[in-house]
This record gives structure tokens, C-alpha cells and sequence, in this order.
């Protein structure tokens, strides 16, 4: 059989129904019958090429079901119309024998009629199979994102996918049967050294090959793009090496990871010294006061100077610590703004009594350009001062002494302009928006030293947050800066609201009796000792069941009192106070090391009035202390 019926047969044998096999039988039965009707007088009675034929192709189309059918038929119709005598079985062996042969011939022919329709359905099912894992391997190679070439042995090129296009610069079309180095051309960084050929080591080898240390390949485009890859020999249906397949992947991305993880990683360590330098900048001018002021009691202005002094640096370390934590709580979303309508004038003022003291001592003339008029912002003061004051604080750390520095602002129709200018080392052009990254140390590198690179990141944050903007402008090196902060503004309010006032206003004199709790011995000395001077009667507890025994008899009206403590923390002693009669009235403060907003939260939650910060504010201490508190 030619391959043409072949085809034909695989195309229509299978798909017939049973009935419709049945129904072709009894067709060809009836033609027969009818053409022997018709051809008898020519044929004679023994002729029965008709029937045989039949016979044939009803095994041959339908299978032994229907050629059994086809011989009952033909044979009863034979032997009741076409014989004489008419009879089934003649009693002549010869008769016999050849209606055995008939039989034996049909079932034969449908039986491998069947075999073949069979294979032949299992081939077709073979054939459809393969040509669904060919779209399903198509379909992923087009999905993934890794780069695949097929090659055969010669190393041409037979199968190309979308990444391995898109990297390349090649269609499969225009590839098709090129060598693969035309397509895709290897190089090492920095070398212009040729490969060894992944194609000939995976043949080679006859096994997977590969190479994770970065190459690069040169796209047709001139574009060159660093990549690994791996390579494995694929063989045919008889075992025999027909190609290579041929994976890379981009390693880009990887590659700029790493360089960050590296640039952070430096960055890193650059800030722990510097953290580690600022620090210790404060500390010792503290430890040299400690050390100044043992000698000089009999001498008060000497005294005074020194404290002052001591006083500035432990104000410094106090912020340092404050950004540290603002910027740790802007990272992970947990800072919140408590807005309300505050006067810019009283902001500005607050800001530049923060910062006086960096001015007098480096001798830089200040010089303010504020509205006549009131300007009114929705926005939390405190935090607004904390902008501003670090504007002031880098103007007077980078400019050299005898410095200029002015802080203006103008305003628009809804939004008021802050500017601050000084004429101090510049910023380089292309450094102008690095300034306001986290820990950017742009200015040690100009020599100014100082900072720990959080200031200017905490400053762009806080400004976004209050729904403005701020940049950074600067001719270069050496010809100063301007920072100039953007802000929404009150539009229509004509009265500012006033300043609260400040703590440090009221009259530290009291005469309270206080509990000091602290298992810190330095910190509960001088805690007490500073309470005791301000005209309160002290008792003193190391850890909270202490602080419980001592307050039932001492009956204190305010407890100062530590939170991580040992035998009883502060949350549960103050628990326990709430519940005495001694303690249902009583002032609790808490005084910790721990400032975040959840820290409130939970010392509120335990009873505690007040929560404040070490070091404890001399002010906010008296405020507490004070007889209208």
C-alpha cells in the first residue's frame, strides 16, 4: 500500500462507527447478491468471485464482526437462491471445504484488519500526542524568561526562544542555520580573549556544562549584557548526540544587587564610625567638665561655664539619639503627625533658639526675613521646629567661621517658602539630591566632618509627610548652599495661634514628696539628688517590690519610676500602686530609655501619667514637680 492510502486509511478508518462498519458490510453484501442476480446466466452457478470479494472487504473495512456477518448472510443467500438443491451443508467434502476456506478467509482478513486499524489509531494517538509536547516545549520556551538555543551537532542554529531573541538582537528567522557564534558572541569583561565554545564542551563532555562566573554577551545591537549559562548535549530517538542545548540567563539584575548590597554594606560600617565619632565628640567634652569641675567649686562663674558646656553636648547626643529613632519609625510607618494650626513665626523662633548656641560659638551672623503678616500651617509644630533646626544646625556646621547664614520666608497664594542660605563649602552639582539620602555623607568628603547622614533624610521625609517638598541648590563647591522647603499653607487665617507655654516658664520651687525608682545606682543618685534640689522630700527604691514596701509607709505624691527593672518590672509595680489607697492618687511618671509611640501606649495602659526620656528634661521634670502640676 502506497504511503498516499496510507494517509487516506488513517485519516478514514478510524473515525468509522460501528454502525456504520455494519452498514457497509450489508451494502457490499447486497451488490454482490444483486450482481450475481444479474450476472448469473454469464457466470454460471459455481462462480463466487462476487461473494468472495465481499467477504473481503467487509473483514478488510469492518473488522471480524462485520465479516462474520457477511458470510452468514452471503452464505445462507448462496445456499437458498443459488444452489441446487438448495441446502447449508452439501454432502460432498469438497462443498465443505471451500465454505470452511470462505469462512477461514474472513475472519482472517478481520482480524488483521483490526491489528492494523489499531496501530494505526495508536500511531495517530502517538502523532497527537507529539504534536502537543511540541506546543507545550513552544509554549514554555517562549515563557521563560531564561534565554534557550537549539544547535545540532555542526553547531547551527535550529531553535531560538523570545528571551533568547529579545538578548541577542536575532530572530529565529534570521538565525536559522547560522553557527552560533554569529548569533551569540562571548566575551569576558575587560578582554578581548576568545572562549572555549559551550556547544564544543557539552559535546565534548557528553554531559550538562556550565559556567556561573559572569560573561559577557555581545547583543547584535552593540548592547553587551552579563550572563551565565549552561549547556547539555541532546540526543536523538537512537541514542545518538543530534545537538546542544544551550540556556543563559541574565545576570543583570544579580550583578546590580550585589554592587548595592556591597555599597550598603559599606555604608553601613562608613556610618557606625561615624555614629561611633559622634558620639564620642559629645562624651568628651563631658568627661573633661566631670574632671574641670572638681577643681574649680570654689570658683561658681567657672562652674557655671563648664556646665553649660556639658549641658550643650548632652543636648547634641540627645538629638542624635532622637533622629536615630525618628528615622527607624518613618522607615517602618510608625510615626505620626499631631497636627493642628500653629503660627510659622513661633516655629522659626523655636528653631532658632535651638540652634543659637552652634551660632555664637562659631561666630556666623544670622540674619531672619520673616512675613509681617501671620502665617498659619496645619502641621505639627514640634516636628516642623525639628525641620528647621536641622536646616539651621547643617548651615552653621558646613560654613566656615564668620559665616553668613539667612533664613527667609515668602508667601504665595497657598503655600509659604522657607529658604535657608549660608555661604559655607557647597555641594557638588551631581551630589544635589544624594545630600537628601540616609546617611549620605557628601560633606566629610568635602573635609566639613560631622553627622551622621540622617539630618537632611529626616528633613526631606518629615516635609513630605506635611504634604510639601524640599531641595537642595548650590553653584559648587566652595560658594555655599540654599535649602528651600515648600509648605502648604492656612489660606484665610488672620490670627495666629499663640506658642504654649513653655515648661521652664513655671517655678521649679516645690516642696512634694517624691519616690525615686531606678536599679541603676548612678542614675538613682542623681535623679534624687536633682529632685532634692528642687525643694521635694526624696525616697529612694532599687526595683519595684522595694518601690511597693517603701511607698505604703512613705506615701509619696509623685513616683518617678524606671520600667526595665529586675524582681519587678516598672509596668507591673505600677499596677500594684494603682490598686493601693496610697497610689489611686498619686502622680506616676515613668523614666526610660525606651521612647517609641508603643512604649507610651503601654505605660499608659499600665497607669502612668507621664513617659519621658532619658536623659529626664530638667524642664519637663520641673513642669511635673511644680506646686500647680
Amino acid at each position: 500500500m502506497s504511503p498516499s492510502s496510507d494517509s487516506l486509511t488513517a485519516r478514514l478508518q478510524p473515525g468509522l462507527s460501528t454502525r456504520r462498519r455494519y452498514l457497509t458490510a450489508a451494502v457490499l453484501v447486497a451488490c454482490a447478491v444483486a450482481l450475481r442476480a444479474l450476472l448469473h446466466q454469464w457466470l454460471g452457478p459455481p462462480s463466487v468471485f462476487l461473494f468472495l470479494s465481499a467477504i473481503l472487504l467487509s473483514g478488510w473495512i469492518g473488522g471480524v464482526g462485520p465479516a462474520l456477518g457477511a458470510l452468514l448472510a452471503l452464505h445462507v443467500i448462496h445456499a437458498y437462491w443459488f444452489l441446487e438443491p438448495p441446502g447449508l451443508w452439501q454432502p460432498d467434502w469438497a462443498s465443505v471445504a471451500s465454505t470452511g476456506a470462505y469462512y477461514l478467509a474472513g475472519i482472517t482478513v478481520g482480524l488483521l484488519s483490526e491489528k492494523r486499524r489499531a496501530a494505526i489509531a495508536m500511531a495517530r494517538a502517538e502523532h497527537l500526542d507529539a504534536i502537543a509536547q511540541r506546543e507545550q516545549l513552544r509554549t514554555a520556551l517562549a515563557c521563560i524568561a531564561d534565554g534557550v538555543l537549539v544547535t545540532n551537532v555542526a553547531g547551527e542554529i535550529e531553535l531560538m526562544n523570545r528571551a533568547a531573541e529579545a538578548a541577542t538582537g536575532w530572530t529565529l528567522a534570521e538565525a536559522k542555520g547560522r553557527r552560533w557564534q554569529e548569533v551569540f558572541s562571548l566575551g569576558r569583561e575587560g578582554s578581548n580573549a576568545c572562549l572555549e565554545s559551550p556547544v564544543d564542551r557539552a559535546l565534548q563532555e557528553q554531559a550538562v556544562v556550565h559556567e556561573t562566573s559572569p560573561l559577557i554577551l555581545r547583543a547584535r545591537h552593540g548592547g553587551e549584557i552579563p550572563i551565565a549559562y549552561s549547556a547539555a548535549p541532546v540526543a536523538d530517538a537512537d541514542g545518538a548526540v543530534s545537538g546542544v542545548v544551550l540556556s543563559f540567563k541574565d545576570e543583570s539584575a544579580r550583578r546590580r544587587d550585589e554592587l548595592a548590597l556591597k555599597e550598603a554594606d559599606r555604608r553601613k560600617d562608613e556610618f557606625l564610625a561615624t555614629l561611633a565619632h559622634e558620639l564620642r565628640n559629645p562624651l568628651a567634652p563631658i568627661a573633661a567638665g566631670i574632671e574641670l569641675l572638681k577643681g574649680s567649686t570654689a570658683d561658681p562663674g567657672a562652674s557655671e561655664e563648664i556646665r553649660l558646656i556639658m549641658e550643650r553636648q548632652t543636648q547634641h547626643m540627645v538629638r542624635l539619639i532622637d533622629d536615630l529613632m525618628d528615622v527607624s519609625r518613618i522607615t517602618r510607618g510608625k510615626l505620626a503627625l499631631r497636627e493642628s494650626d500653629v503660627a510659622l513665626h513661633d516655629v522659626i523662633r523655636n528653631a532658632v533658639d535651638a540652634t543659637k548656641g552652634l551660632f555664637v560659638a562659631a561666630g556666623h551672623r544670622l540674619t531672619l526675613r520673616l512675613p509681617e503678616a501671620p502665617v498659619v500651617l496645619h502641621a505639627d509644630g514640634d516636628r516642623l521646629t525639628q525641620v528647621f533646626s536641622n536646616l539651621l544646625s547643617n548651615a552653621a556646621k558646613y560654613t566656615p567661621e564668620g559665616g553668613a547664614i539667612e533664613f527667609a520666608a515668602t508667601l504665595s497664594v497657598s503655600d509659604v517658602i522657607v529658604t535657608v542660605t549660608d555661604t559655607g563649602i557647597g555641594i557638588p552639582s551631581d551630589k544635589l539630591t544624594q545630600v537628601f539620602e540616609l546617611f549620605g555623607q557628601i560633606n566629610q568628603r568635602l573635609g566639613a566632618g560631622g553627622g551622621l547622614g540622617i539630618g537632611l533624610a529626616l528633613v526631606k521625609r518629615l516635609v513630605e509627610m506635611h504634604g510639601g517638598r524640599v531641595e537642595a541648590e548650590s553653584a559648587g563647591e566652595g560658594s555655599g548652599a540654599t535649602f528651600r522647603v515648600r509648605l502648604p499653607v492656612r489660606v484665610g487665617a488672620a490670627d495666629a495661634p499663640s506658642a504654649p507655654s513653655s515648661p521652664a516658664a513655671r517655678s521649679p520651687a516645690a516642696s512634694k514628696r517624691v519616690l525615686v525608682v531606678d536599679d541603676n545606682a548612678d542614675a538613682l543618685d542623681s535623679l534624687s539628688r536633682l529632685v532634692k534640689l528642687m525643694g521635694n522630700e526624696v525616697c529612694r527604691a532599687r526595683d519595684g517590690l522595694e518601690a511597693l514596701e517603701l511607698g505604703a509607709s512613705f506615701e509619696p505624691d509623685v513616683v518617678l519610676m524606671d520600667l526595665g527593672m529586675p524582681n519587678l518590672d516598672g509596668y507591673e509595680a505600677a499596677r500594684r500602686m494603682r490598686q493601693q489607697a496610697w497610689g489611686k492618687s498619686i502622680t506616676l511618671v515613668a523614666t526610660t530609655g525606651w521612647g517609641q509611640d508603643e512604649d507610651r501606649r503601654r505605660s499608659s495602659g499600665a497607669g502612668f501619667d507621664f513617659h519621658l526620656v532619658k536623659p529626664v528634661s530638667v524642664t519637663s521634670l520641673a513642669g511635673i514637680l511644680s506646686p500647680t502640676a
